[in-house]
């Protein structure tokens, strides 16, 4: 594969996740508890200001649940000599528990990513620290991943790529120093990050996007940028690929976690929570809609006029216990009433869901039963 059809690729897999944005910032937001930033306009129309919004935890309970069973808290493993009787077992065993034990986190981010977006990656950095190598495992999200979504396993794909952002001077060390034009880092959530849409990116750093590209068909790495403005656009080419495994064929230092996948493009996978975000945006429109009635049902009285002097009104709105308030007239029925509430319908009691695990709806295996 030239630099063209690495252009291409690139342009096809920003498009794509371009137009998934809007859904995986809903189902981020969600699981941040910040379910009305993007719907609250669905709420709160411009004639009542005055309504409120209700979060209801209910994605963050069903990743942390989930999270909560797939994790040991202190996983390890025990290693003995293989059938060729190859390698320190000893000293294996170490190096895999140190893995495991500093891993633990990443992995945990990875899964949390794979069960909020379609899927995720870890990437697995090879750091030579005192003569050994050490492998720093790194959380990635799935729209910095290329993957060759006509692949049926992720084995058996013809390129895949990594896209992330690398400071002007980390490049200047890495390829040598070039014209990079560096600019701010554009990172994927961008509208919901920033405190202040008008707020200067970051004046300290600057940024060039690279695309690590492994072409699997021609066993070959290429560095490619996008943003360069002089040569190619190709940082530095590398065959074979670096990373093999014991039959010595090309390897991608990326691991994928799917929890989801679809049937007919299986690399591409599917958000989790996308099968019960329904059940997350009516329990928090129902929950919202209860509390605004239950605030706007606050005592309120009918006086006749020229009944109650005003020192009478005060002892009347004290709400002081056993207190007697002289009037005079004849027809006390007359006097005061309280003024008639709207009832809210059955059917939203019986509709609304209970999410502490009440009598109409809790979790069964992962998803939301109700009867």
């Amino acid at each position: 594969m030239n630099k063209t059809d690495i252009a291409e690729l690139l342009a096809r897999h920003d498009h794509m996740w371009e137009q998934k944005r809007p859904d995986m910032a809903r189902y981020r937001a969600a699981y941040e508890t910040k379910f009305w930033r993007d719907q609250y306009s669905v709420l709160q129309p411009q004639d009542d200001p005055g309504q409120i919004a209700i979060q209801v935890p209910l994605a963050y309970e069903f990743v942390e649940g989930l999270i909560a069973s797939l994790f040991a808290k202190n996983p390890a493993v025990v290693l003995k000599e293989g059938i060729r009787n190859l390698g320190d077992a000893e000293k294996a065993t170490a190096m895999a528990n140190e893995f495991l034990r500093t891993a633990r986190q990443t992995l945990e981010t990875c899964s949390r990513m794979a069960l909020i977006y379609p899927h995720s990656w870890v990437k697995l950095i090879p750091q030579e620290y005192q003569k050994e190598m050490n492998i720093i495992p790194v959380a990635v999200p799935p729209w910095e991943v290329m993957v060759d979504d006509d692949a049926p396993r992720p084995e058996l794909q013809k390129y895949m790529a990594h896209t992330y952002y690398m400071t002007v001077h980390e490049a200047q060390q890495k390829f040598g120093d070039r014209d990079y034009s560096g600019s701010y880092k554009d990172t994927y959530f961008r509208d919901y990050e920033r405190l202040d849409e008008d707020e200067a990116p970051n004046p300290v750093f600057e940024y060039i996007r690279v695309v690590e590209f492994y072409d699997l068909m021609n066993d070959r790495l290429v560095m490619y940028s996008p943003t360069m403005q002089e040569g190619d656009a190709v940082l530095a080419e590398e065959s074979p690929i670096p990373f093999r495994d014991w039959q010595d064929n090309p390897v991608v230092p990326l691991a994928p976690f799917y929890f989801q996948r679809l049937p007919d493009f299986p690399m591409m996978g599917y958000s989790a929570i996308s099968r019960i975000y329904d059940q997350i945006f009516e329990m928090n429109i129902v929950r919202s809609f209860q509390a605004g009635a239950v605030r706007k049902a606050s005592r309120q009285y009918l006086v006749k006029k020229g009944v109650l002097d005003e020192e009478a009104m005060a002892q009347v709105t004290s709400g002081i216990d056993g207190l007697f308030i002289e009037v005079e007239d004849e027809d006390l029925e007359g006097v005061i009433r309280p003024v008639p509430h709207n009832q809210v319908p059955t059917e939203v009691e019986l509709y609304a869901p209970d999410h502490h695990g009440g009598s109409r709806a809790r979790y069964c295996g992962g998803v939301i039963c109700s009867w």
